[in-house]
């Protein structure tokens, strides 16, 4: 699907290097150096309904133009409806050449049945970028794969 052309004087969301999902995030308290720990792709539950793991979104941004108010949300693919919608921090570029590294958290969210999800970040309302995960249930003892 194209993408809409800027509308005249209208900024373009920052650009992605990296959008992970994770158990957590670790910040070093001397080097400010972030570990990610634990990368997801995939929630296990025991049966539907059921609730995903408290995710850490994880995100390296560049070429952001001033400020940006970020929203996270959760979508279900197979139903197509958001389930999860939340205001993030606001993020500042002091200039076209910053990088930035942000994260925060995504709290257990109820799922009603196995398949595609997918975490979209957008500032000021457009699109950054997407990552899917997949729910499914756990192997019961005796099941195979």
């Amino acid at each position: 699907m194209a993408e809409k052309p800027e509308a005249k004087g209208e900024k373009p969301p920052p650009g992605c290097k990296a959008i992970l999902l994770c158990e957590r995030i670790v910040v070093d308290a001397d080097t400010r150096r972030i570990s990610v720990v634990g990368l997801i792709n995939s929630c296990v539950v025991a049966a539907f309904p059921g609730h995903t793991v408290r995710m850490r979104v994880f995100l390296q941004l560049v070429d952001g133009i001033g400020d940006y108010r970020i929203t996270v949300e959760v979508h279900d693919l197979a139903e197509d409806r958001v389930v999860y919608r939340a205001r993030g921090p606001k993020i500042s570029f002091p200039d076209r050449l910053a990088r930035g590294q942000f994260h925060f958290s995504i709290p257990s969210l109820p799922i009603l049945h196995p398949g595609k999800y997918e975490v979209i970040v957008l500032g000021n309302g457009k699109e950054i970028d997407r990552q899917q995960f997949r729910a499914k249930r756990s192997q019961s003892q005796g099941e195979s794969t």
